[in-house]
């Protein structure tokens, strides 16, 4: 999912590749590597300041980052992946609705429409959602909260690639937080990630087929990341979690976990489908599992076999019969048949 052509970085971005690389550069240093002058980078120093950057000039060693911010920056996105579709396309926001809401109405309406691979990003929402309507907690500054689009035209998919695209992004998901956090989690058909049994992550995949415009597909995924217990509204406390509380309360840096999904999404797309089957299959605990799902009005009963090339569940009822069932609310039981 890279470029064809690459676009221009912003100053910001220029800055931060070089800062990054935990090294301190003299002002005329900056100046060489960037391509920038000097009132541009003193310019660039202080909007990062400004948002948390720790950025110390020491007058011989020059400037280096002291300590980074946990803002989540267009420059950050960029400075650690450069020249990448979602990078470069993304926009951020302090607060939104829902970035899933925000890209089903702004797809085709913004002119031009939003191009294949804009990004949404919100530090917090007003009315997150989830599958079946259900409203997601997203509190200010300690989830990630974003949206991806993608459109057929830019982007070829079939029909299937629909149904598939939870699953690839549940393994993506997967992959990230175990890369950047080495907090191992759990995948719950069809959407959760789930550590210690309690919700840390859900992914919600919506479309949208109108006459006289493109259709597109919008991906969101929500994570809770530096949430406290107390965070949590009380009813919430023992079905969810974060990986704060799973990292013995230290915080993590929620640019980092951005990135490396994003690396891990083009990864996934890239790779064999029966790849990513596999991979699926082996972050999931429910196979095997007793279950109780609801579905098209009707609760059924009985044990997960697996999914199919689709990614739909395979459940063997308590009465024997196989059924496969596309979507539903899973309740999972700890024991197996």
């Amino acid at each position: 999912m890279k470029e064809r052509k690459a676009p221009t970085l912003t100053d910001g971005a220029l800055i931060l590749s070089q800062l990054l690389k935990n090294t301190s550069y003299s002002i005329k240093e900056l100046e060489l590597k960037t391509g920038l002058d000097q009132s541009a980078v003193h310019e660039e120093i202080a909007a990062l300041r400004e948002i948390g950057f720790d950025i110390q000039h020491h007058p011989h060693r020059g400037y280096y980052i002291n300590k980074l911010s946990d803002v989540i920056t267009r420059d950050e996105l960029q400075a650690r992946l450069p020249y990448h579709t979602f990078t470069n396309r993304v926009q951020i926001f302090r607060t939104l609705d829902s970035t899933n809401q925000f890209l089903l109405r702004e797809a085709n309406r913004s002119s031009p429409p939003l191009r294949h691979g804009t990004t949404v990003i919100a530090e917090a929402q007003t009315q997150g959602r989830g599958r079946l309507k259900r409203s997601w907690e997203s509190a200010a500054n300690l989830g990630l909260w974003a949206s991806f689009l993608f459109r057929p035209d830019e982007f070829h998919w079939t029909f299937e690639f629909y149904h598939r695209l939870t699953l690839i992004a549940a393994v993506a998901l997967q992959r990230s937080i175990q890369k950047s956090t080495n907090i191992s989690t759990n995948i719950k058909w069809p959407n959760d990630l789930l550590w210690n049994d309690c919700k840390v992550a859900g992914i919600l995949t919506e479309t949208s087929y109108q006459a006289n415009a493109s259709a597109f597909l919008v991906l969101g995924i929500g994570c809770n990341i530096n949430h406290t217990k107390e965070d949590f509204p009380l009813e919430l406390r023992g079905q969810a979690t974060s990986l704060r509380l799973a990292n013995d309360n230290k915080p993590i840096r929620r640019v980092e976990l951005l990135t490396q999904l994003m690396k891990e999404l083009e990864n996934c797309f890239l790779q064999p489908w029966p790849k990513t089957l596999e991979t699926w299959r082996s972050y999931c605990r429910s196979i095997g599992q007793r279950l109780t799902i609801k579905h098209q009005n009707e609760e059924l009963h009985g044990q997960m076999l697996d999914i199919n090339d689709d990614g739909h569940l395979i459940l063997r009822t308590d009465n024997g019969k196989i059924v496969t069932i596309n979507s539903g609310d899973v309740t999972t039981h700890t024991s197996s048949l």
